[in-house]
């Protein structure tokens, strides 16, 4: 017994030998230290040390069989500290045990990262700041309306009404691709179109043209004219005056009406509709700029600037509308600016930025960007190789190698239109090799994003969780400040007041007149029934 060194880890008994205690002095110099110290406060066979029990076993194993692992009960990242307690590297650690440690350590990072980035819709001061300004507090305010949803009744009000003018602006560009909400032109709007040439259509407008607005004082055609002469009763005059009359009425070739087969406008709600949603994203847009505090920041953001470009684009398509009138009813280049108009939709994730499952998945984007930067080289080579290859192959069906790359995507990302397929026996089995690398290369990167996105929403969920409780806490001890001091002491002519943060309750008695004093807390609304001697109000 005389060789025997006993290790009480809080309370938890280790009996080595003293050759084993050498081994795991000689660990390092932090492992010394803390032998010698025990040993100078107590008994040399028998050590004291408060420190994890599960660890040092570990320990010992790694001093006497030199294989450092994991104990499975122990949080990794608890290991790595008391391993630094006894100046044991990370390095140590055996191959199995280290990929959980760095797996461990890497996850760690990234949730550092996701929490510092996330947005919070209550994270915001909720009434004027004393070391602001009158201006800068109301700034303030208005920035946490126009940019925090969540953040007051005023802004889920405004979040709402941006959300409806944001559908009504996206159902009008939509619909108006759809020939249901498309009309015919009037008159003016021809005039407009054609300029000059429009005398050369006029007996087409005149007498063959079907006018969606026709009334009673539209002129019709000499057919149904009353007292006109029909075509057929004028060339029964002489050959001269019908040469004439036929002339004027008959229909404009169709070389001619064939142009006229492309001008369309939409109907004119839809155009009310544009220009109410242009208003408002434009003093949207002034607002914001009117009280951002951050200007230069603002214009950084890419969504800002696509909001922008947009509003740009409404704008120029607007003035070329008026100062170009011909080309609003027909196919032109000028429709590229339109194209410019999608970035409209963008201001949806404007909305979803306070959203936590967005975050959650733009996170998990990030975090999952150089797997993805691999799975689209990988790709780019693979469907190279394979146009490559299936070109010479496929030469009837495969035009060139850039049309070759087309089916190459469509098969590796198994979507297979089946617009082009090889027919040979041996572009059939360059097709089998392409689809099959195709469902490899997707079944290994995937999983990174999936395991990465599980991994923020569980975190997302502990931070939303320990947010509510913070809350709580806050609100529980602002409401027992403000008790004690605004109550009287004495609960005659005192008014009962309840706080209510969440699903908790809490009450107690203020003293007449003195229910404002809680509204910085929150919102106070009454509450129950009313009377002059008792008054019940909720602080949320």
């Amino acid at each position: 017994m005389g060789d025997r060194v006993t290790f009480n880890l809080s309370g938890t008994c280790f009996m080595v030998s003293q050759a084993t205690c050498d081994k795991l002095m000689d660990l390092s110099t932090e492992s010394r230290l803390i032998i010698e110290d025990a040993q100078l406060k107590g008994s040399k066979r028998e050590l004291f040390l408060e420190r994890d029990p599960t660890c040092f076993a570990a320990l010992l194993h790694f001093s006497r069989q030199g294989e450092l692992h994991l104990p499975p009960v122990v949080c990794p990242l608890v290991f790595k500290s008391e391993m630094s307690v006894w100046g044991v590297e990370l390095s140590s650690l055996s191959n199995c045990c280290y990929n959980t440690m760095v797996s461990v350590m890497d996850d760690r990072q990234m949730l550092e990262n996701f929490e510092r980035n996330v947005r919070y819709s209550d994270d915001v001061p909720a009434g004027p700041v004393e070391s602001l300004s009158a201006w800068q507090t109301v700034r303030l305010r208005a920035w946490n309306v126009l940019e925090r949803p969540f953040s007051s009744r005023a802004a889920k009000v405004y979040t709402t009404v941006f959300f409806l003018f944001l559908v009504a602006s996206l159902f009008s560009m939509i619909v108006s691709t759809h020939d249901s909400f498309k009309r015919n032109l009037d008159e003016s709007e021809w005039r407009e179109a054609l300029g000059d040439e429009f005398t050369l259509y006029e007996d087409f407008f005149r007498y063959h043209y079907r006018w969606d607005d026709a009334d009673a004082s539209q002129p019709k055609p000499p057919s149904q004219a009353t007292g006109s002469p029909t075509v057929s009763s004028l060339q029964n005059t002489s050959t001269d005056q019908s040469s004439i009359t036929v002339t004027s009425t008959e229909a404009t070739p169709p070389s001619k009406t064939g142009k006229l087969e492309t001008f369309r406008a939409r109907m004119h709600f839809l155009d009310y509709v544009d220009h109410a949603c242009m208003a408002f994203f434009t003093l949207d847009f002034l607002l914001r700029v009117l009280f951002c505090p951050h200007l230069c920041r603002y214009f950084l953001s890419v969504l800002n600037l696509a909001d922008l470009v947009a509003l740009l684009a409404m704008y120029v398509r607007l003035m070329l509308d008026k100062l170009l009138p011909a080309e609003r009813f027909t196919v032109t280049s000028l429709d590229l600016i339109d194209c410019l108009t999608i970035f409209r939709f963008l201001r949806f994730f404007r909305l979803l930025r306070d959203v936590i499952g967005f975050q959650v998945l733009m996170s998990a984007i990030k975090s999952s960007l150089y797997e993805l930067l691999l799975l689209v080289m990988f790709l780019s080579g693979a469907v190279l190789l394979f146009s490559t290859l299936v070109f010479w192959c496929e030469k009837s069906t495969m035009r060139s190698i850039p049309d070759a790359f087309w089916w190459a995507i469509v098969t590796m990302t198994t979507v297979g239109y089946g617009d082009m397929y090889p027919v040979t026996f041996q572009g059939k089995i360059v097709g089998s090799l392409c689809a099959l690398s195709g469902v490899v290369l997707i079944a290994i990167t995937i999983p990174v994003l999936v395991n990465n996105f599980l991994l923020f929403y569980g975190h997302s969920k502990v931070i939303i969780a320990r947010n509510h409780e913070s809350r709580r806490t806050e609100i529980r001890d602002k409401w027992n400040d403000a008790v004690t001091r605004t109550c009287t002491g004495n609960k005659v002519n005192v008014n009962k007041v309840y706080v209510q943060p969440d699903a908790h309750l809490w009450e107690g008695w203020v003293s007449p007149g003195h229910e404002h004093d809680l509204r910085q807390y929150g919102r106070v609304v009454p509450s129950g029934k009313k009377t002059d001697s008792q008054k019940s109000v909720i602080v949320t």
